[in-house]
């Protein structure tokens, strides 16, 4: 049986400053969330503006638009989930 000194011992820098274990995670649940997150991210910033390039929208602008418009909701959750803990759990949990 693990004692506190053991459990508190284990936690890592990035456990501690992101609270993965006192949210009930684990690192490597919230790695593979992140490269999924990262990985529809990029899916998006380019199948997004061949769409609307279809439309007539120009490529590069419709790239650039959905680039900073991804980057600023990026950062809009970031401070949300910073400011507001609850907010980053699941509805369902």
């Amino acid at each position: 049986m693990e004692t506190t000194a053991t459990i508190e011992r284990d936690v890592t820098a990035i456990e501690h400053f992101f609270g993965i274990r006192a949210a009930g995670s684990r690192t490597k649940t919230e790695i593979v969330a992140g490269i999924t997150t990262f990985l529809t991210a990029m899916y998006i910033i380019v199948f997004n503006p061949g769409i609307l390039s279809a439309a007539g929208v120009p490529f590069p602008a419709m790239l650039t638009a959905t680039v900073i418009v991804s980057f600023l909701g990026s950062c809009a959750r970031w401070v949300c989930t910073r400011a507001i803990p609850c907010s980053s759990r699941s509805a369902w949990a």
